[in-house]
């Protein structure tokens, strides 16, 4: 992203995606209605005044991003020692100026279950099955900060075992749902079933991490699904 700073100016419905290939449910897409639209996350890209404070500018930033970088790598280990639990599974979600949340897993006997705690993100049992990281959370509670992420935006997924995965946002893709088992996607309009957005969104080779939520349109909480896609682009050891 520093990079990029540079160059250019400085679901969930019924809250499970299954795969086809597990016996069909009644539904198989989760339900976080509510807020749809997340206040604006108020970062600011940084520019030149003029020519002339270019080079002073840049050194600006360089200095600014290197004491950031140190800040978020101090945030890690932070969150490492705080979630020390000696397992391999998620504990904690960390965006930059996004978010910094915690991860709970599904119960074994309740795949529809999106916990309730505003300060929490829900791991997507299911979604391990095709290949993915999904997170579920609804849209009136932590679900609302999935609407301030953006292209390029790193994320942190903190195992309770004090290593972590890092991924970048590269794809926001929008769904209205028009029944309980049809989706229109609405960049292409294409329709598509249940099963088609669960290989759409999730199938992948266990470097995706997927953020799930509802949108809200037209008063009804539940109007369609929002998905962030990040990539895997770093996996790091224990840091305690």
């Amino acid at each position: 992203m520093f990079l990029r700073l540079l160059v250019f100016n400085l679901a969930l419905f019924f809250t499970i995606l299954t795969p086809p290939f597990f016996q069909k449910p009644t539904a198989v897409l989760p339900t976080t209605g509510g807020l749809a639209q997340a206040a604006d996350s108020g970062r600011v890209t940084p520019y030149f005044a003029n020519a002339g404070d270019l080079h002073a500018d840049f050194h600006t930033l360089l200095r600014d991003y290197k004491r950031s970088r140190y800040e978020e790598q101090g945030k890690l280990q932070a969150l490492a020692r705080k979630y020390d639990r000696d397992e391999a599974v998620p504990v904690a979600v960390y965006v930059p100026g996004v978010m910094e949340l915690d991860v709970v897993q599904q119960p074994a006997s309740n795949g529809l279950f999106v916990s309730e705690d505003p300060e929490a993100v829900t791991q997507f049992r299911l979604a391990q099955k095709v290949g993915s990281t999904g997170l579920l959370a609804h849209n009136y509670l932590a679900g609302k900060l999935f609407f301030d992420l953006e292209y390029g935006d790193e994320v942190y997924v903190i195992n309770g075992d004090g290593s972590y995965r890092k991924f970048e946002v590269y794809e926001i893709a929008d769904f209205q749902a028009l029944s309980v088992y049809d989706y229109r996607d609405l960049e292409t309009q294409a329709v598509l079933d249940q099963y088609q957005v669960v290989d759409r969104i999730y199938a992948a080779n266990n470097d995706r991490l997927v953020f799930q939520t509802c949108i809200e349109r037209n008063g009804a909480l539940a109007w369609g699904r929002r998905f962030v896609l990040a990539r895997l682009v770093d996996e790091v050891g224990p840091l305690h």
